[in-house]
């Protein structure tokens, strides 16, 4: 772990229904947490697959979305950002993961377009 940074697992999180931790819920721990520290980051699972992301956006200043290289097609990823816009959510930008050693410098710009349409590459 790196010198002042905490983590704080929901692991043995278990609702009635075993669903996400409610956004009323989140609100207060964020409110008790906000004093004592300059940045929290959430971890939700993807948010194609789940609501929780999405749902929980209200509670957080902004969403940054990570696309993994090869993997996360333009459709998914448009897909994603009308459900965040759909719950009004604040998109500060993306990270692309797992590219491998010189493959984005072959890039040509028609396949990065769908980043520049979302403010997420530079004109």
């Amino acid at each position: 772990m790196l010198p002042g940074v905490d983590v704080m697992t929901m692991n043995n999180w278990k609702s009635p229904s075993d669903q996400m931790i409610a956004p009323e819920v989140l609100q207060v721990v964020l409110a008790e947490l906000s004093p004592h520290y300059d940045l929290i980051i959430l971890d939700t699972p993807p948010l194609l697959a789940f609501p929780d992301a999405a749902v929980l956006s209200h509670e957080t200043d902004g969403v940054v979305l990570v696309v993994k290289w090869g993997v996360t097609t333009q459709e998914n990823l448009k897909g994603a950002m009308r459900q965040l816009e759909a719950y009004d959510a604040r998109t500060l930008g993306a990270v692309l993961t797992q590219v491998p050693a010189g493959s984005a410098s072959g890039l040509s710009g028609a396949a990065l377009q769908v980043y520049r349409h979302y403010g997420l590459l530079a004109s």
